[in-house]
């Protein structure tokens, strides 16, 4: 998605890709960034791009960053959680993050993800490493 930075006119660009491990490896992917920034009030361009400062840039740039590392994650602890023979390991892990992120603020939520992220490997008795040594 194409973004024009209010206070330069600088054409920057923001790409939130969700990921999403299936059984067998194979993977999921959708592009979504419009669907996470757009609110219907923002501004747009005369080539359709949507306008925006250079701090709200950043702030979403970092957003997806942290969503994009907190996503990789997680499939990584589904896929080991499968290994061990976890019954719905996905919806386990979506809905403990659900639950994490359901009142949380988006400021937030990279926070909540790996609090969430945490707490299932607490319940299974993984620690990082043995994690980390899966991969």
């Amino acid at each position: 998605m194409l973004i024009r930075i209010k206070e330069t006119g600088e054409i920057k660009s923001l790409e939130a890709i969700h990921c999403e491990r299936q059984d067998g490896g194979t993977y999921n992917r959708y592009e979504w960034t419009r669907d996470l920034i757009e609110d219907g009030g923002r501004e747009h361009d005369e080539d359709g791009n949507t306008v925006m400062t250079a701090e709200d840039y950043d702030w979403w740039q970092k957003y997806i960053a942290d969503m994009d590392a907190d996503e990789g994650e997680l499939n990584d602890l589904t896929a080991e959680l499968r290994r061990l023979g976890v019954d719905n390991a996905a919806d386990e892990v979506r809905d403990i993050v659900a639950d994490y992120l359901a009142y949380m603020d988006m400021e937030d939520h990279h926070k909540g993800r790996q609090r969430a992220i945490a707490d299932i490997r607490q319940r299974h008795g993984l620690s990082v490493a043995e994690l980390e040594a899966a991969q």
